[in-house]
């Protein structure tokens, strides 16, 4: 399948605040970057998708791609499922319990065996891609990875096999896939260990980039199971607990914002922070 830019009609930015203004611009802003360090021998089919093709609602609030090649959109009127032709919407209905929670999407997060975690303004459910149907108890769904049952505020799919399920509490738990293993990150800052974990992304290289809200830094080598480098760079530049978000690129920079803080770019390779701060007032 040909790549696909999505870009969410024009008409619907309106009914959009400000806040979730400045995220989509700086999300946008990222997959663009990434795009650009593909070779200029390579083309881009670009496509506009919006209610008059199908599409449930204008407002997007999450975006994923499934192993079977679907794209997902969560949106504030129903789940979409996109197939590069045609859209199948997923809503709630009334008294079929195998059904969404609500109608409203917030985020979406790859699971292990091709499920899906939606998490709706009703709470959570599991999306199973064998059935098509959902199942609200997803307490039950992460004890059967041996996960603790609590609230997440994210999952991180990462390579061979591994998932990383950052906690309402900001606790940060491995799961691998392969070998039905359960771990708990426990390198905190000796220097801060109240720090709490604010994102985390995996590189190819078997490495994991970690922020914690206040800005720290630190690499972690999976496979020796230990820190490999730690940074206060970007700590200095701002002050309190910031909720980051994390994108790692093809040249090993770390791209690190927060709506209301705008973005950031740090090279590891000198440990310089690019304050790239955007105002869209």
């Amino acid at each position: 399948m040909n790549r696909i830019f999505m870009l969410i009609g024009a008409r619907s930015f309106h009914k959009l605040n400000q806040d979730l203004m400045r995220f989509i611009v700086i999300w946008v802003s990222l997959l663009i970057l990434s795009l650009s360090v593909f070779g200029q021998s390579e083309y881009y089919h670009f496509s506009k998708l919006n209610t008059y093709n199908g599409l449930s609602h204008n407002q997007v609030n999450a975006l994923l791609k499934s192993p079977d090649g679907f794209l997902w959109f969560g949106t504030m009127s129903g789940l979409n499922r996109y197939d590069g032709y045609s859209f199948k919407v997923y809503r709630r209905k009334p008294n079929e319990s195998t059904s969404l929670n609500d109608n409203s999407i917030l985020s979406l997060f790859a699971l292990p065996n091709g499920k899906m975690w939606a998490t709706t303004s009703d709470g959570p459910c599991i999306y199973n891609s064998e059935t098509e149907k959902f199942d609200a108890d997803y307490n039950k769904y992460l004890q059967s990875l041996g996960l603790p049952a609590a609230p997440i505020n994210n999952i991180i799919k990462g390579n061979n096999g591994r998932y990383w399920f950052l906690y309402g509490n900001l606790d940060l738990f491995m799961y691998s896939d392969k070998d039905k293993r359960v771990k708990l990150f426990d390198h905190n800052p000796v220097f801060n260990p109240d720090s709490k974990i604010a994102s985390v992304r995996e590189t190819k290289d078997g490495k994991l980039w970690i922020v914690y809200q206040n800005g720290f830094l630190q690499e972690y080598d999976i496979h020796a199971n230990k820190i490999t480098f730690a940074s206060a760079a970007l700590q200095k530049l701002t002050t309190g607990n910031i909720p980051y978000s994390i994108f790692v690129d093809r040249d090993g920079d770390l791209w690190l914002w927060y709506y209301i803080n705008g973005l950031f770019l740090f090279h590891p390779r000198d440990g310089s922070v690019v304050d790239r701060f955007i105002d869209f007032v």
